[in-house]
């Protein structure tokens, strides 16, 4: 069972990137540049690494791979600077990217996840690792998916949501501490819509628009009010309009209809956008717009928001000294800053030391750090301050 404190997160992270392996020369050559898709639909990022799907339904995965969180098979546990194909299957729907594992659903509703597995992050009944993905269960039941540090939530067809893995802070929301190596159901009778794994928390939104959070609370991360954990699910406020939520590691981001972005939690960097490092434990707007459409927290190594206008401009906030910002800049930010190049952004992923993001066109670009190669561009050094199209 894992017990990690954030702070143990940031050290054991950090160390993790440092021992990161490059892979060894020619490694870029196991997966073509000239292969790898031009146009993508989805995209996840966590510390280190990224996955997406393409246009035609195929996975792909890149950057670090000393867990196997790539999902490509084999014995290496080298980082990949391109992206690298999962199987050979092209009908991929949805992905998701935790600390160290990762899971995916199909078009046929099967859930498959790969990676660590030592507190049963991937509900397959056992603690091993899994360095191809591995199907959860035997239904094909399943909508949704998010890939916490140490559990996973998804949401079925019929709007139901199981949790598994790790739980020492009540994060699978049933009502007590165990772990579960299988998907157990959260302990509240509500059909789903939405749900998201964060560092030792999950929010989710009912179908009646109510947002409702369980787990670790040292930072006011469940907006409650209080800072007193819970592992059944608590509501956050009364308003029964939240369209979309963000769970990060000690602070979470939603929207409201018809586009008004909330933020809570820890604020240590400026992760809640509202210009300050005070932290809250009840959501606060950032700024006046209502149009936001998309929002994603990120992890605790490096903690970034970053959220998509209608118009479509894409601002970013918070930690930024890997560049992640996309702003041309390594300074964390306080209140939203804009990513340049301006408009045409569709959706974004916050992957804690690096962000990427789709654009219009489909075409998938991302900025930060680089060293493990999770900018897919085909380097291993250094970072970039400002989107580079992967590939």
């Amino acid at each position: 069972m894992r017990t990690r404190t954030a702070s143990m997160l940031l050290a054991a992270g950090l160390a993790a990137v440092a021992a990161w392996p490059a892979g060894p020369a020619g490694a870029s050559a196991l997966a073509n540049v000239e292969t790898a898709p031009a146009v993508w639909i989805r995209v996840s990022a966590n510390i280190g690494y990224t996955c997406a799907i393409a246009a035609d339904h195929s996975l792909w995965c890149w950057g670090a791979n000393g867990n196997a969180e790539l999902g490509i098979g084999g014995q290496s546990v080298f980082s990949r600077d391109l992206p690298v194909q999962v199987g050979t299957r092209a009908d991929w729907s949805q992905v998701s990217t935790g600390f160290t594992h990762a899971c995916a659903t199909r078009m046929d509703h099967t859930l498959w996840c790969w990676g660590e597995n030592d507190a049963g992050d991937l509900g397959i009944g056992s603690e091993a690792d899994q360095r191809s993905p591995a199907r959860v269960g035997t239904g094909a039941v399943w909508a949704e998916v998010s890939a916490g540090d140490s559990h996973t939530c998804a949401i079925t067809t019929t709007g139901r949501l199981w949790c598994w893995g790790s739980n020492v802070s009540g994060q699978l929301g049933t009502g007590d501490t165990a772990d579960s190596g299988v998907p157990v159901r959260v302990g509240m009778s509500a059909d789903w819509a939405a749900v998201s794994a964060g560092g030792y928390y999950t929010c989710a939104i009912t179908t009646a628009g109510t947002l409702w959070c369980w787990g670790a609370n040292g930072a006011g991360q469940l907006g409650t009010g209080s800072t007193a954990g819970s592992d059944a699910p608590v509501q956050v406020g009364t308003a029964a309009d939240w369209a979309q939520v963000a769970a990060g590691a000690g602070h979470a981001c939603a929207i409201r209809k018809p586009g008004t972005l909330w933020c809570w939690g820890d604020d240590s960097y400026g992760d809640l956008g509202v210009g300050s490092t005070a932290s809250s434990d009840v959501p606060v707007q950032v700024g006046s717009r209502s149009d936001w459409t998309r929002v994603s927290a990120g992890s605790p190594i490096s903690p970034e928001t970053c959220a998509v206008h209608a118009d479509p401009t894409l601002f970013c906030w918070g930690y930024g000294r890997n560049g992640q910002l996309g702003n041309g800049g390594t300074e964390s930010r306080k209140v939203p800053t804009r990513v340049m190049p301006e408009g045409g952004w569709w959706q974004v992923a916050a992957g804690g030391d690096h962000t990427c993001a789709i654009r219009g066109d489909r075409t998938l670009w991302c900025w930060g750090d680089d060293t493990a190669g999770e900018l897919g561009i085909g380097s291993f050094t250094g970072s970039s301050d400002v989107p580079v199209q992967v590939g």
